[in-house]
């Protein structure tokens, strides 16, 4: 059913291109020197890493030693492999500032490993699902005739709510996201109880990332862009299209430049309504097929210029509402909680090498000991679309474990452009992140445990062209007793409290 309704998106966008095309007041051609002329660009991507993970990594990640998904422990070991997507993108721009988005190509994730095959997850090169070309973008960018400043994006809408402008998103980034139940789940268990360690590393290797489809109705005016978004489907779980997420939100963005605070600045609100009804639910609340969320999300942030140099940060957001049931039909409220706030600051003038530092602290809220209390009817995770991978090992989605929750970090990180070809054409940076489980998590030799570990990662780019680049990434994580824990501790000699990552790869844009 999933494949259907991506097929028959992909008709509909087609003949909605089409209709735009028909509907032109003069005819559309190709003719040198019509004003009318429909222009259409083909550009692409191409991204290719070879990765090794050490058996710490390989133990709870879709792995070749791992493929099920199923957390191996005890027989896991370290893996190298070649992993990667590409996609070719044709953008035609029509007359009446009309736009149309096709993209097509490979995937880096594709949904749940399958159980007894092991296809889907991480793709990789040489697999067939790796092969298997999708669509991966389609939408149309409409103006709104009556209102100059209002246009409408339609189909698989990119997108996603960032004050800040740059990084990853702490709330709302649907394609960098996966679904919303994820954490609400993710202790494998009624989801108003604490993290379990196990299941928790283990869902690194169900990576499926949102492909959300409505409409976004923008209006931009100066500095002020209002948003109204409308997703009746976030990700295809397949099957009847109202078991997936469903996302409605209003934002706004209001640019600061224009009020003398500083260049860049800005500030952003956001009120956001996230529902899942039925099959997706029934992860959260097992044999509850009439279960509902309806959980609202309420925050935003800001930006400041605060020197010339220097950049200020906030972001905060809270959840209310109802984030799903019990068995015995009680509501349980939601009560998540996350903020973010931090400095960066670059320094280039009179500097034939920019050099740039930050700090910033990241709290998000995740389920406190309830394991006493079975009936307990509050769920104070923080859910939402976060796409967020400072750290490669605890953070990324790609590379490690994509720990999004229950989570709370002091992370210090620094770079330098230096010149080897042309100018500033090889970046350094690194990133140094002192973490924890905000609650306690269980782990299986009893008791409880929140030390998450710390982590250091270094990274090189190398621009050899402005279509070219190559990669070099080191992450190592140590001291995480949760980690040794989840793995078994003393009684499994593969136990350990480190992780290690290494990957070297390129990107190619054209």
């Amino acid at each position: 059913m999933g494949k259907l309704h991506t097929a028959l998106f992909g008709l509909g966008t087609f003949l909605a291109l089409s209709a735009s095309v028909q509907a032109q007041e003069k005819q559309v051609t190709t003719r040198k020197g019509n004003p009318d002329t429909a222009r259409v660009f083909v550009s692409g991507n191409q991204t290719t890493d070879y990765i090794n993970r050490d058996r710490e990594l390989t133990a709870f990640t879709d792995s070749i030693s791992n493929p099920n998904g199923a957390s191996n422990t005890t027989g896991s070991r370290s893996e190298n492999t070649f992993e990667g997507e590409m996609g070719i993108r044709f953008t035609a721009e029509l007359s009446n500032k009309v736009t149309a988005v096709v993209e097509v190509g490979t995937r880096r994730v594709d949904g749940n490993p399958d159980p007894v095959t092991g296809d889907g997850g991480i793709n990789r090169f040489g697999e067939g699902e790796a092969l298997t070309i999708k669509l991966k973008e389609a939408h149309v960018l409409l103006p709104v005739v009556i209102v100059p400043q209002l246009q409408v994006q339609l189909g698989i809408t990119t997108w996603k709510f960032n004050p800040r402008g740059k990084g990853g998103t702490l709330a709302f980034d649907p394609r960098g996201s996966q679904t919303v139940t994820r954490n609400l789940d993710s202790d494998d268990a009624p989801f108003n109880r604490r993290d379990d360690a196990v299941n928790r590393f283990a869902e690194a290797a169900f990576a499926e990332f949102a492909q959300p489809v409505g409409a976004v109705f923008t209006f931009q005016d100066g500095p002020l862009q209002l948003d109204l978004v409308l997703f009746p489907t976030v990700n295809d779980e397949g099957g009847d299209p109202s078991d997936d997420d469903q996302l409605y939100a209003i934002d706004g963005l209001m640019n600061l430049d224009s009020l003398g605070l500083g260049k860049g600045g800005r500030v952003g609100l956001i009120a956001a309504l996230t529902a899942v009804r039925t099959d997706a639910v029934n992860f959260i609340t097992p044999g509850g097929d009439e279960g509902r969320t309806r959980m609202v999300t309420l925050g935003g942030g800001t930006t400041l210029q605060v020197l010339e140099s220097l950049e200020a940060y906030f972001e905060g957001y809270i959840q209310t509402g109802k984030a799903g049931e019990l068995l015995s039909g009680q509501r349980v409220a939601a009560g998540g909680h996350a903020i973010r706030v931090g400095v960066e600051w670059h320094h280039t003038v009179a500097n034939p090498m920019p050099i740039w530092a930050g700090i910033n602290f990241t709290h998000i809220s995740g389920d406190k000991d309830n394991a006493g209390e079975v009936l307990n009817r509050k769920a104070s995770r923080f859910s939402a679309y976060e796409s967020v991978n400072d750290l490669m090992i605890l953070e990324d989605p790609y590379f490690g474990y994509d720990w999004d929750s229950n989570f709370q970090a002091i992370k210090v990180s620094g770079g330098i452009s230096m010149t080897t070809v042309v100018e500033n054409d090889l970046d350094l940076m690194f990133i140094v992140g002192i973490t924890r489980a905000v609650n306690r998590v269980n782990v299986p030799t009893g008791g409880a445990e929140n030390k998450l570990g710390d982590e250091v990662d270094l990274r090189a780019t190398w621009h050899l062209t402005k279509q070219f680049a190559v990669r070099l990434s080191l992450a190592y994580l140590w001291g995480s007793t949760l980690l040794e824990k989840a793995m078994g501790g003393a009684a499994n000699p593969n136990a350990g409290d480190t992780a290690f990552l290494f990957v070297l790869g390129w990107d190619l844009f054209f």
